[in-house]
């Protein structure tokens, strides 16, 4: 028995019929994503990071547009210190979603957290080096020492004969040394002295109170007086003792410091994004 079929009616009902039996992959596909992004939030939960990513990373492969998963997949790597891994991830959830708070917030956390990258940065020494060490010691004495004497207010000591040449001392010397030693290892090349640092910087002070110390007049205004007369010479002090200890100075061989891993702060991070503030914020934090 032959049986005519129309053609256009063939056509019709397989245009009809193939977005039907289409539906339930798709739907399958949208449900497996959805249970192994849970099942993935539950593992970061957990703290199972290792099962979370691989959770979020089949969640991105089903469903590729799920900004929350990828999100959830960059903490959990930042949660393991993988921390370029969890930028890339940060960085894709804000590309499907440019208004996602939490990732935005994730990405600047994961970026401050990025190991330095010495590569970028352009080493200096000789004259260039001391220079910069000597005029950021001087400044972030100057801070340091605005500060304690604001302290003073704060606490209300009023005797500012004693109070200015004391703040004056302590940020040159304390805030000065600090900020010399570490302008030359991360801008130069290192292996200066912390202790010869310190050392340079006391010595004009000393100085200055055994002079000080020959008026027998009013005594101790006047060593007071001679240890911030000879503080104002410390940043200079100890520049030189942070670049004779490396012996570089004197046209000797540079001895190259042993680079360790630097521990994570809020200074060796935001140096990163914001070099022209460093010497302001380092000694702080």
């Amino acid at each position: 028995m032959y049986v005519h079929v129309n053609p256009i009616c063939f056509l019709c009902c397989f245009f009809l019929l193939v977005p039907i039996t289409a539906i339930p992959q798709n739907k399958t596909d949208k449900e497996k994503a959805n249970s192994l992004y849970q099942q993935g939030k539950n593992s970061l939960k957990n703290r199972d990071f290792e099962s979370a990513i691989q959770a979020f990373k089949i969640t991105v492969q089903l469903s590729p547009n799920h900004a929350d998963a990828y999100n959830f997949m960059g903490e959990a790597y930042y949660e393991l210190v993988q921390m370029q891994d969890a930028v890339e991830s940060f960085e894709k959830a804000i590309s499907i979603n440019p208004e996602h708070v939490r990732a935005k917030v994730n990405l600047e956390v994961a970026r401050w957290a990025l190991p330095m990258e010495e590569n970028r940065r352009k080493r200096i020494e000789g004259w260039p080096e001391m220079t910069l060490q000597a005029f950021s010691g001087y400044f972030n004495g100057a801070v340091v020492g605005t500060l304690a004497y604001l302290g003073t207010k704060l606490v209300g000591i009023r005797n500012d004969e004693m109070a200015i040449p004391i703040c004056t001392s302590t940020g040159l010397i304390w805030g000065g040394a600090s900020q010399i030693h570490w302008i030359g290892e991360f801008w130069g090349y290192g292996g200066g002295s912390h202790v010869n640092t310190i050392a340079g910087a006391i010595i004009p002070p000393f100085i200055g109170a055994l002079v000080a110390s020959q008026n027998h007049q009013n005594k101790e205004q006047k060593i007071v007086d001679g240890v911030a007369y000879g503080a104002l010479l410390s940043p200079i002090a100890a520049t030189i003792g942070y670049q004779l200890s490396k012996r570089n100075v004197l046209g000797l061989p540079r001895i190259t410091s042993k680079k360790r891993q630097t521990s994570w702060s809020i200074s060796t991070q935001y140096s990163k994004t914001r070099p022209n503030m460093v010497t302001l914020v380092h000694f702080f934090f």
